[in-house]
């Protein structure tokens, strides 16, 4: 049996494994439930009979951010002049309303007086990121662990932890 590991030692391997399975569940658990798993699809997860949580596959939400800021004041300036401020930034109601017209028209913006739409340069619209969702219930905790203690959950297969080369010290 090995010696209990020092507070400094319990900190690292804490840092790992969240950075670790933050990484496993974007690129294993998340690509392979939106292969498995049908959009709207809620599921009950029990362990030993006791319901610990619910995974869902909830449908993407649309989105629009501006990524290229002075594309998006260039092209404010050139079709609503009267919304940008002295300091030469996009008011911010301005931008919310541009925002969410890009969301609902594919990046674009709808110009009343002629009815065109017209693309909104600095802008990117599209969908989110398709994600399970996992709604732990308050026991959760409890339920895992008694699962854990009685041997009936196996992370072994998710710890396929890369082997890399032999090093020393740090500085050696």
């Amino acid at each position: 049996m090995s010696a209990p590991m020092t507070l400094h030692e319990r900190l690292a391997v804490a840092k790992f494994f969240a950075e670790y399975f933050a990484s496993y569940r974007e690129s294993v658990l998340d690509p392979e439930a939106r292969t498995e798993m049908t959009i709207g699809e809620r599921t009950p997860v029990k362990f030993g009979g006791q319901f610990a949580a619910w995974v869902s596959l909830p449908n993407t939400a649309r989105t629009a951010t501006v990524k290229d800021k002075a594309a998006f004041l260039a092209w404010v300036k050139r079709h609503m002049p009267d919304e940008v401020e002295t300091a030469e930034v996009v008011r911010p109601a301005t931008q919310r309303a541009l925002l969410a017209d890009a969301k609902a028209r594919g990046g674009c913006w709808l110009d009343k007086a002629s009815g065109e739409l017209v693309p909104i340069d600095g802008v990117e619209a599209g969908d989110g990121k398709l994600t399970p969702r996992v709604e732990l219930d308050d026991l959760a905790a409890v339920v895992i662990g008694q699962a854990w203690r009685e041997g009936l959950i196996d992370i072994s297969p998710m710890l396929a932890l890369p082997a890399g080369p032999d090093r020393g010290e740090p500085g050696e």
